[in-house]
């Protein structure tokens, strides 16, 4: 049988006592809240096991939603894990945080998703024929689908606009090399490459140290001087991603040119327009790339006198030297 329930402790302690038995306490939230059970070491019979026991359970206190406000920043966290982030350069980011102010969370939620479905609907000219239409981005008319047409989508819709990313596509969409525009996003993202405030990617060149000066490593013969530009015709690097090893202007990602970095060798910083990449070659785990055209950034600065542009051809050939400078001067 199952043990006897009471209302009142005193009950419940009264029979304990004849049989023996301690007092349980089931709870607040039952009728009858005492009961008795052997006390520990008496043997129980199995149909008192069994018996199920009628607890209501308790009833918990829900957790508010969490609120974060910064000079940069709301973020906002719903009891149903729902989050909302909004930074300082967001149109109605002041206006939300005067909503959220009066203390209206939902109101200020619902303005959040107001404008995510405006701004789905709006209508972005970026320039040079690169336009943002409900959220599908359009280049000549054509939409575009490749990694970086999507970054930029999502960071609209994330609130999280970063112009840097926009330049670079447009210079990649001026890629003649239909390769390198489906390639290049991926190379970027790859090997945590930077990119500029200008929209090119700075990549890693490993140079010799010369007597002569900072010297190319294949040929040692092409100077490679802070601020100078080095450039190769188009068509005499290698646009075929099948081979690893071949003509053209070779950088990469810090990991691959650290790799060959020795005593008479530096690393330096170069800049590269996206629509100067010709091939990244499928080996060497796509950490190198070939280029036609790239800056200097860092390293040992142009002495008076240097070109500024640097024109070579076949191992190295020297086939025309640019000054800048002079010319602006004629």
């Amino acid at each position: 049988m199952s043990n006897p329930l009471f209302m009142s402790r005193r009950e419940a302690r009264e029979y304990a006592k004849k049989n023996n038995m301690v007092v349980v306490d089931r709870g607040l939230n039952v009728l009858k809240r005492w009961t008795v059970a052997p006390k520990k070491g008496m043997p129980t019979t199995k149909k008192a096991k069994e018996d199920p026991v009628d607890i209501m359970k308790p009833v918990h206190t829900l957790a508010q939603p969490i609120v974060l406000v910064t000079q940069d920043n709301i973020h906002i966290t719903l009891l149903n894990g729902e989050q909302y982030t909004l930074n300082s350069s967001s149109p109605i980011f002041k206006e939300v945080g005067v909503i959220l102010w009066t203390g209206g969370i939902d109101a200020a939620v619902q303005r959040i998703l107001e404008e995510k479905e405006a701004e789905k609907k709006k209508t972005i000219d970026f320039g040079d024929n690169l336009v943002l239409i409900d959220s599908v981005l359009y280049w000549h008319g054509q939409k575009q689908e490749s990694s970086i047409a999507k970054r930029i989508i999502k960071d609209i819709e994330n609130d999280c606009f970063d112009e840097r990313y926009v330049k670079f596509m447009q210079k990649l969409l001026h890629n003649p090399s239909y390769a390198s525009v489906k390639m290049l996003y991926d190379f970027v993202k790859h090997n945590d490459l930077e990119i500029l405030e200008n929209g090119n990617i700075k990549a890693y060149k490993k140079i010799k140290i010369t007597v002569d000066g900072p010297r190319d490593c294949h040929t040692g013969k092409v100077p490679n001087y802070k601020g100078q530009v080095i450039s190769m015709p188009r068509n005499m690097v290698e646009d075929n991603p099948n081979r690893t090893c071949s003509q053209g202007l070779h950088v990469a990602s810090i990991d691959y040119a650290a790799t060959f970095e020795k005593p008479s060798k530096a690393l330096v910083e170069v800049s590269v327009d996206p629509a100067d990449i010709v091939s990244v070659p499928y080996d060497y785990n796509q950490k190198k790339c070939r280029c036609c055209r790239y800056e200097v950034l860092t390293g040992t600065p142009k002495p008076a006198g240097a070109p500024d542009i640097i024109v070579i051809g076949v191992q190295g050939k020297i086939l025309e030297e640019i000054y800048l400078q002079e010319s602006k001067e004629d």
